[in-house]
């Protein structure tokens, strides 16, 4: 049987090495999820499995789900936007950043070497 078109009230059961298997039962297209014994027990999974019998919830959480993508989306597409502009406005702006973190590097190991000698300077003028 082909996995991908079935009819309400035939049986889907994915490949032998899965350990869940959904069911199509009735014609109203209901989903049962038979789920392994060491599950069936756990707090997590059984407050999933209530939840996803009340059809309503799933409409609102699929619902959620669409909002929260469509806003990733829309943010997606503004930075996208904003990081052209800002390519186009500023060419050389990530050679620049490139260049003086590479100085601030140099600097701040010169600040380390400096302050290690004057250290040592103090320890020689208190002796």
């Amino acid at each position: 049987k082909n996995r991908h078109s079935w009819k309400s009230g035939d049986m889907v059961q994915p490949q032998a090495d899965m350990a869940l298997q959904w069911e199509m039962a009735g014609e109203e297209g209901n989903v049962a999820l038979q789920v392994p014994a060491e599950l069936a027990a756990n707090e997590v999974v059984t407050r999933l499995l209530g939840d996803n019998q009340q059809p309503e919830a799933l409409q609102r959480s699929n619902q959620a789900l669409r909002q929260r993508c469509e806003e990733m989306e829309e943010w997606q597409r503004r930075s996208r936007e904003e990081r052209e502009f800002l390519s186009c406005r500023f060419p050389g702006g990530p050679a620049l950043v490139e260049r003086l973190a590479m100085e601030n590097h140099s600097l701040s190991n010169c600040m380390a070497v400096c302050s290690s000698l004057y250290t040592c300077q103090q320890r020689v003028w208190l002796k």
